[in-house]
């Protein structure tokens, strides 16, 4: 986002960015929105928050970023 809180010209408009708590550590995390429908069904169905399923992601990753694990 810019200054005035518009969206950057260059930005995905079909991608969002969510500010999530990974291990303690608030990170920002850009995805499309068919992967946050899809991993907000898997919290749903887990029955856990999205802080604790990206914090399980990370904690499983290896050697990729949060948005590609």
């Amino acid at each position: 986002m810019g200054h005035n809180g518009a969206l950057a010209r260059d930005a995905d408009p079909l991608s969002i960015c969510r500010n999530v708590t990974v291990a303690g550590r608030r990170t920002s995390v850009r995805m499309e929105v068919v992967f946050w429908d899809g991993l907000m069904e898997i919290c749903a169905r887990e029955q856990i928050g999205l802080n604790e399923i990206c914090t399980r992601i990370d904690a499983a990753r290896k050697g990729s970023g949060l948005t590609g694990a």
